[in-house]
């Protein structure tokens, strides 16, 4: 059982990547490393002390470098014995504890006001007042497509809205596609679903939890059914495989999958377009990267300059970030041919925007929402938890959570 401080440490580690089986390493005065299993409901740590290690490192004031081989579903090479070896992504950070330092007079001085940018991503860089970042990019949840098996069924690409998936998901079947469109735990998903049926997870104050809600019942069942009903089948983890091979044809996911299909499946054809409108409301879920500066980079004045130099350059030339799938914050960036020529570009709609949901900014956010809602998610997904009662156990879950994390702050 990990202390608090080290969950919200890993789980800003761990946050957004998609594969589930990673090997951490730690190198302080000594290296230690622990897998690390991604799952619904959080993680499998095979040696919690060399997170707490990390932990008690950073909080001590010093600095530590820290490694993370991630695991892929893609196969490097097979040995002789027939064992497959998959391709490892490794990542790498000097970390340290450090307090972030406001950069409100930082855009004054370089003239960002936040026209050049998206509204919402701009907005979000502000926290308690302050603004805290300076946007580098945003993502959104999408929908993909398997061209020529929904040729086949003389269906179009693009679904608008939840008759259309009906209708497509229905002409799919009858064509012969067994399950043309797969649910997996995903709370990206429901993160999408929930606004569109008029739900929210916390009040606007950010001290009460709304995630029983009917809206968030309705969410959660609309995923649920499509299971139930045959469109997906059941415990379904990685969607991207069936798109590629043609046994599914229909994905929702994220950004990720634009390189993704790109590098692992270069001789299929494939759409893109904004997760559908399948409740009454608009929404979708999103996210983004900024950029940020901690109090080590104003140790002097030479370097606080540097440093301010760097995030206005970084920021400007965002272009080779293109590569990723995400689609650039800024208006100048996405005018250029590198990014109008890009699949994600079909991303990149003001009606898309304007229906852009961040997740709250709350402390400690992640970890509730890894302990509550996104663990009801993953359990209705898998079947023998009824939705409601699962987004109840979760309310109180994240309201017991939020309330001990608040008493905190104030302590």
């Amino acid at each position: 059982m990990l202390t608090s401080r080290a969950r919200i440490l890993l789980s800003a580690l761990l946050r957004d990547l998609p594969d589930r089986h990673h090997i951490l390493t730690v190198h302080t005065d000594r290296t230690a490393s622990t897998s690390v299993v991604l799952h619904t409901g959080g993680w499998d740590i095979e040696h919690p002390p060399v997170v707490e290690r990390l932990s008690a490192v950073l909080a001590g004031g010093h600095g530590a470098a820290v490694i993370l081989r991630s695991f892929t579903p893609r196969i490097s090479h097979t040995l002789p014995d027939g064992t497959e070896i998959p391709v490892k992504v490794v990542r790498g950070w000097r970390a340290a504890d450090h307090t972030l330092v406001p950069l409100d007079e930082v855009a004054d001085g370089l003239e960002l006001d936040g026209d050049d940018f998206v509204p919402a991503v701009w907005r979000n860089g502000v926290y308690d007042g302050r603004r805290l970042g300076i946007p580098l990019d945003v993502l959104t949840m999408g929908q993909y497509w398997n061209v020529p098996v929904l040729a086949d069924a003389g269906v179009p690409g693009a679904i608008a809205d939840g008759a259309e998936f009906g209708t497509t998901m229905a002409a799919l079947q009858d064509a012969g596609i067994e399950h043309p469109f797969w649910v997996t735990p995903s709370w990206q998903m429901f993160a999408s679903l929930l606004p569109q049926f008029g739900g929210r997870l916390f009040d606007e104050t950010g001290t009460r939890a709304e995630i029983a809600s009917p809206a968030a019942v309705a969410a959660l069942e609309w995923m649920v059914e499509q299971i139930s009903s045959g469109v997906s089948p059941a415990g379904a983890t990685d969607p991207r495989p069936p798109l590629k091979n043609g046994s599914a044809a229909v994905l929702a996911d994220l950004p990720a999958t634009i390189p993704d299909l790109t590098l692992t499946a270069p001789d299929l054809e494939w759409g893109v377009a904004p997760f559908p409108r399948i409740g009454p409301e608009p929404g979708v879920f999103a996210n983004s990267h900024h950029l940020v500066l901690t109090d080590q980079s104003q140790a002097d004045e030479d370097v606080a300059h540097a440093a301010q130099t760097f995030v206005d350059w970084v920021s400007r030339h965002s272009e080779p970030w293109i590569a990723s799938g995400n689609t650039p914050a800024r208006a100048t960036v996405r005018a250029g041919e590198a990014f109008r020529s890009s699949p994600q570009a079909a991303l990149a709609t003001e009606e898309n925007f304007a229906a852009a949901v961040f997740l709250p900014q709350i402390p400690q956010s992640r970890v509730i929402a890894a302990n509550s809602w996104q663990r009801a998610v993953g359990e209705a997904g898998r079947g023998g938890v009824d939705p409601t009662e699962a987004l109840e156990f979760a309310q109180a879950t994240a309201q017991e959570e939020l309330d001990e994390t608040n008493e905190l702050l104030k302590s």
